[in-house]
């Protein structure tokens, strides 16, 4: 039996991927209005899984609703930015304990294997296998942590840092350093430098930080 002609997506969750990927790409540009009916004309859909859409994009933040204005895609401010990676900072240097001596096997692997996925994404220049190692990439960063709270939080913020690593990533300087940046900091673990690791992740993060803040800044 094949499992995917049971299982298939709802009209409302392919309304939330469409609209989540269209703001994701500024297809939809920050502080521009959604309206229920421009949304239900464009897609071909009633206005039940529209709404619904609507209200989980509110909730990742990425819409704002607004009694007098309507629904309003968010538009980030330098001060917006700075809060969240200083949350992101904080969660992910915590996340390696540098009073750990080693990091176990298992973990390496998946490192070792996240490496040969960076060079592989980086040579075809494929900017969404980047990101996606990328998402991975800090993933296996908090689940270091071994903590349950830590790695479930990190996943409700996880539409936000998607949002902000685009916005990096598409620069090209900043696609090239932070390669090499993933390259350092997955060589310090394999080396069982958690203090280096450490560092160099928080770097990494700082740089991210100010090459979002200056996109944002233009638009």
């Amino acid at each position: 039996m094949n499992m995917n002609n049971i299982i298939k997506p709802t009209i409302r969750s392919q309304v939330y991927d469409i609209l989540k990927q269209r703001i994701m790409e500024d297809y939809y540009k920050a502080g521009s209005k959604l309206s229920e009916q421009q949304i239900c004309d464009e897609l071909q859909v009633s206005r039940s899984p529209v709404r619904e859409a609507f209200r989980q994009l509110e909730a990742d933040g990425l819409l704002i609703s607004n009694a007098n204005k309507g629904v309003i895609v968010k538009k980030f401010t330098e001060h917006d930015v700075e809060s969240f990676y200083e949350i992101e900072s904080s969660i992910q240097a915590y996340s390696i304990n540098t009073n750990r001596d080693i990091f176990c096997e298992e973990e390496k692997e998946k490192f070792k294997a996240l490496k040969i996925g960076f060079e592989e994404a980086y040579k075809k220049k494929d900017l969404n296998e980047y990101l996606k190692l990328s998402e991975q990439f800090h993933y296996e960063i908090i689940c270091l942590s071994s903590n349950s709270f830590l790695v479930d939080i990190y996943k409700r913020i996880g539409i936000l840092n998607y949002r902000f690593r685009l916005l990096s990533l598409k620069d090209p300087t900043r696609f090239d350093k932070a390669h090499k940046e993933h390259k350092q900091i997955i060589e310090a673990i394999l080396k069982d430098d958690a203090a280096l690791a450490k560092q160099l992740l928080k770097n990494h993060i700082e740089e991210a930080s100010k090459v979002v803040i200056r996109t944002l800044t233009k638009e």
